[in-house]
């Protein structure tokens, strides 16, 4: 993510969106994870207060020194088409609930780990609806990734399936 905003590298030089105009002012990259809240990316600016975006409520952040995402008390819910209320790429994340938790979303599926193995952990719980879709989906595309469910309670209604898998690649674990 750059800041202005739409700014890009092009031609070695750091222009606007379209290209045509080379930015003389300063320029900020911002680092970004392969992690989306209600379709925004988490960044290195928002990272320690998720409840910023749209549909976040309650206490939620993402450590990417231990690739953790704490849910604390959270509400997340997204109505928007075609976006999920947690969507994660990042291989080896820990989902961390503490208290009641509650993860919804009326298109897709409320929460995706699409190609990355996945543990959710901790002393809360965590309850994941979604009236027309599956309420977790995860896309292994082959590779055998895995979920986790350990030491929580974890409740999954969906219109579809409450856990859903891509293909057969899959392995759900609940310890």
């Amino acid at each position: 993510v750059f800041s202005p905003s739409g700014a890009k590298v092009s031609g070695g030089k750091v222009t606007d969106a379209g290209g045509t105009h080379v930015i003389t002012e300063e320029v900020t990259i911002i680092p970004t994870y392969d992690l989306w809240i209600c379709g925004t990316q988490v960044t290195s600016t928002n990272k320690n207060d998720l409840s910023v975006i749209d549909g976040v409520s309650g206490t939620v952040t993402y450590d990417p020194g231990t690739l953790t995402l704490t849910l604390n008390g959270a509400t997340i819910s997204t109505t928007a088409d075609f976006v999920n209320s947690i969507r994660s790429e990042i291989d080896g994340l820990k989902v961390n609930l503490i208290g009641n938790n509650t993860v919804t979303s009326s298109s897709w599926a409320a929460i995706e780990f699409n190609q990355a193995s996945t543990t959710i952990t901790g002393s809360g719980t965590l309850t994941v609806n979604n009236q027309t879709n599956s309420a977790i989906y995860v896309a292994g595309h082959d590779l055998g990734v895995s979920l986790t469910i350990k030491d929580c309670t974890l409740s999954a209604t969906g219109g579809a399936c409450g856990i859903a898998s891509y293909d057969d690649s899959e392995t759900l674990t609940i310890d």
